[in-house]
């Protein structure tokens, strides 16, 4: 999860990322975890905003797949979700404000969650995922990263995955802070 040193001070509150602890193989998980955490400094109180998009209700999923890089900038919070050919724009009281397609083909959607861990993983090199969040406060651009093998290729070892290291391809989509 890329969340390092993101944190940010609006007025009197400081928003971060946080992670709930609810089992993976529980379809209700992703209506119920927060994704963001935010501390009243004045106050001390605590609270909680933002969960899963609906793409993510009602299923379950691998933890490889619903990694998420999240960027705040002065006006809203941008979450990007591994295997999620969308991009989320909230405003700082957690409401969705926007969602923008910024996608690449070679980037397959997740397959749901398997008990295997190594499967998962093996799953996420395949299909490709999506990584960080950049932002570029100069310009105003935001750049969203994947990785993925250009061609596809079956990688159901460790062997394969060793393997398909000279197929990875780095992919970068730019778009503004409206998701254009």
């Amino acid at each position: 999860n890329s969340n390092i040193n993101k944190v940010i001070n609006i007025g009197e509150e400081l928003y971060f990322p946080i992670s709930n602890y609810f089992p993976l193989s529980d379809p209700e998980t992703f209506r119920k975890a927060h994704l963001i955490g935010v501390l009243n400094l004045t106050s001390g109180l605590f609270r909680e905003i933002i969960i899963y998009p609906k793409e993510f209700h009602d299923k379950v999923w691998s933890p490889n797949d619903v990694q998420r890089n999240i960027l705040f900038t002065d006006d809203a919070i941008y979450i990007s979700f591994s295997k999620s050919k969308y991009i989320y724009k909230y405003d700082y009281s957690g409401n969705l404000l926007n969602n923008g397609l910024m996608a690449f083909d070679e980037v397959k959607e997740a397959k749901s969650f398997r008990s295997n861990p190594n499967e998962n993983m093996f799953q996420q090199a395949r299909n490709g995922a999506y990584h960080t969040l950049i932002y570029s406060k100069q310009s105003r651009t935001i750049f969203r990263t994947a990785i993925f093998n250009d061609p596809p290729l079956p990688i159901n070892s460790f062997t394969d995955l060793a393997a398909s290291a000279r197929n990875r391809t780095i992919g970068i989509i730019a778009f503004n802070e409206k998701l254009e």
